[in-house]
């Protein structure tokens, strides 16, 4: 998932000509962008010509590079980003018609993760029951009322919405 604007780390994501690049495009300081981190993380639980990405046309001059080495078919471009709940429903839609028993992992592009292999594993373990849903998270370092929080848990997702909390009980993400 490719498509947002990325609006939120605007102020290290824009160059010294002012151009803005959605954070997916960004490297923040590494070799590779987090695009192709989460290209690289998804090969590290399914064949790469399964790995399927979903970006926004109007970003075309960052993703094309990112993207290279999948296969044409295996993009999916939305006409323009409308949220990542329709960029989700583009992929469910679009593997649906592909292979309706195939096994989906969503796996954000916009995430910055310190700990791969811990990531890697879960979702290793969540693929061994395909067949159920799962929500997998990482603990934030810090409170932010612009991101959501998950509970602490790993077992199949029963609820598909937790609340973010109030800002006044909200403590390092967690609930209290």
């Amino acid at each position: 998932m490719a498509g947002g604007e990325g609006t939120r780390l605007r102020n290290i994501t824009t160059t010294p000509q002012g151009i803005v690049i959605p954070k997916q495009y960004c490297s923040l300081e590494r070799p590779s962008c987090l695009l192709q981190d989460a290209l690289m993380r998804a090969r590290a639980v399914a064949m790469s010509s399964h790995v399927c990405t979903v970006v926004a046309a109007q970003h075309r001059q960052w993703w094309t590079s990112a993207v290279a080495d999948l296969n044409e078919s295996n993009v999916w471009v939305q006409p323009q980003n409308k949220g990542t709940a329709l960029g989700i429903l583009l992929a469910l839609l679009t593997l649906e018609m592909r292979n309706p028993e195939a096994t989906l992992i969503l796996m954000p592009a916009d995430h910055y993760f310190r700990d791969e292999e811990a990531l890697r594993m879960a979702a290793n373990l969540a693929c061994e029951h395909p067949s159920s849903i799962y929500l997998l998270g990482a603990d934030p370092d810090s409170p932010d009322e612009e991101l959501g929080y998950k509970r602490q848990y790993f077992f199949p997702l029963t609820r598909y919405a937790v609340p973010r909390p109030h800002k006044s009980t909200r403590r390092y993400g967690a609930f209290h």
